[in-house]
């Protein structure tokens, strides 16, 4: 996800308990008194930045947490919110940035993507922050990596220029392995979202042809077209596709698309589609349910549950067109993998006369609580939006009922839970006036981005 700053910004890390004292906690925030008595949801210390923090990450032992900026990543004690260390890669000075943790930890791929500089995609090692390899790309816009247990990294974005989709794949010591470019007859092609499997699977990335969603298939090992489907509503819109997955035994791939045009869920907006991933035969198709809400759209996350017999899908529930309602709140449903069969829906209220979405999900499967969080997606630019305090939710991932709320004070960019399951951590940006550490240029207010740890458990916050 992109961000555009005006004039300057400041990052805060916040964290919650999950299962001492906090320090500069942001408004509403419940700080978590005696470890003997930590409630579900309270805050556990926060750190600021004066810079835009865009995703967290823990370590495989729940011990550290990794934080990425727009041009540098910091690696904190997940217990105290000690630095350990802080790594800028030389000549990172992008707005924006993607990142990824490799499998086993070790290492972080970062790319500073800049509007009008060369992209530049870098591995920093966890143990101490140092650099492991750098490449510079001129041509190539990123929009979404991931890395597979190899630590090969695959890219997709665009080209400069000429805005053609294409998948950038590079090895473990950042050389290119191949790239290739997706043009299609029937429109302008851009990429969203990409999932690569463990194991030479196909390679799955999404986005658009012209205005609709377009889902592609490629060889892991070359690059070439497996099979390429495109989604056509019944009622014209814009749509794309948002986010993809591939089930954890890499059979099945999931698509997630968005439109940009409010319609009601029945018109076929936005469903959520299974392939099988060798193939690209359609397994099954499910539309947002209608009575979660009437429209359901700003689809940001998508979620496979541990043993991968679920899915959970994040967005917006609004009463009417969201673009001339203020009615909106948090939206998730949930569905069996195998069918597409609608197991829950949760509409969450986060605070009334708002325009409020879900942006962020992060599943712990120690204690089978699904984490949300997000902001208000229309009500107005990134620092008008960030005033207002946003919930992150804990939600039963069997039910959908909620456990607790807690503020996170921040528009929501990195949502993390702790493989223990004892911590989260979120990353945003949001308005925190009582640290002091930064005024936006833009309208004089304070800004920071937020990372907090919260304590887990079922009981409601006191």
């Amino acid at each position: 996800m992109q961000l555009r700053l005006a004039g300057g910004g400041i990052a805060i890390l916040l964290f919650v308990t999950l299962v001492g004292p906090a320090v500069g906690l942001v408004p509403d925030q419940v700080p978590c008194p005696l470890p003997a008595l930590r409630t579900p949801g309270c805050a556990e210390w926060v750190a600021s930045e004066p810079r835009v923090g865009q995703a967290v990450f823990f370590s495989p032992d729940s011990t550290r947490l990794y934080v990425a900026y727009g041009h540098f990543v910091k690696a904190f004690n997940a217990s105290s919110g000690v630095v350990l260390w802080s790594s800028q890669p030389q000549g990172a000075w992008g707005t924006d940035h993607l990142s990824a943790l490799s499998k086993d930890g070790h290492s972080i791929v970062f790319a500073s993507v800049s509007e009008n500089g060369p992209t530049l995609i870098t591995q920093i090692s966890t143990v101490d922050g140092s650099i492991l390899w750098q490449t510079s790309l001129s041509n190539f816009y990123p929009v979404a990596l991931v890395l597979n247990v190899s630590n090969v990294t695959y890219v997709a974005g665009a080209t400069r220029g000429d805005h053609v989709a294409s998948i950038l794949t590079l090895d473990d010591r950042g050389n290119t392995l191949w790239f290739h470019a997706y043009p299609d007859s029937k429109g302008e092609t851009v990429f969203s979202d990409i999932a690569a499997t463990d194991a030479g699977a196909p390679v799955l990335a999404t986005g658009r042809v012209g205005d609709h969603a377009l889902t592609v298939a490629v060889g892991a090992e070359s690059g070439n077209v497996i099979w390429s489907k495109t989604y056509v509503p019944a009622s014209e819109m814009r749509q794309s596709g948002m986010r993809v997955a591939i089930s954890h035994d890499g059979m099945t791939a999931y698509v997630m698309t968005g439109t940009y045009t409010a319609k009601p869920v029945s018109e076929g907006t936005a469903p959520l589609i299974a392939y099988k991933l060798q193939t690209g035969t359609l397994a099954w198709s499910v539309e947002p349910p209608a009575s979660l809400a009437r429209f359901f759209g700003y689809q940001r996350e998508l979620v496979i549950s541990s043993d991968g017999s679920s899915l959970f899908v994040g967005g917006q529930a609004c009463d009417d067109d969201e673009w001339q309602s203020q009615t909106c709140d948090y939206g998730i449903y949930s569905v069996t993998a195998a069918s597409g069969r609608v197991a829950w829906t949760l509409r969450h209220d986060v605070r009334p006369l708002s325009r409020d979405a879900v942006v962020k999900m992060a599943l712990s499967s120690s204690n089978n609580v699904l984490y949300a969080a997000g902001f208000d997606a229309v009500g107005g630019s990134p620092a008008q939006n960030a005033k207002t305090p946003e919930d992150v939710v804990a939600v039963d991932a069997s039910s959908g009922a909620v456990s607790w709320a807690s503020s996170a004070g921040s528009y929501t960019f990195g949502l993390a839970v702790a493989p223990d399951g004892n911590t989260l951590a979120a990353t945003g940006w949001g308005e925190v006036d009582q640290l002091n550490v930064a005024t936006d240029a833009g309208d004089g207010q304070t800004y920071s981005t937020t990372a907090f740890a919260v304590a887990a458990g079922t009981s409601a916050l006191a």
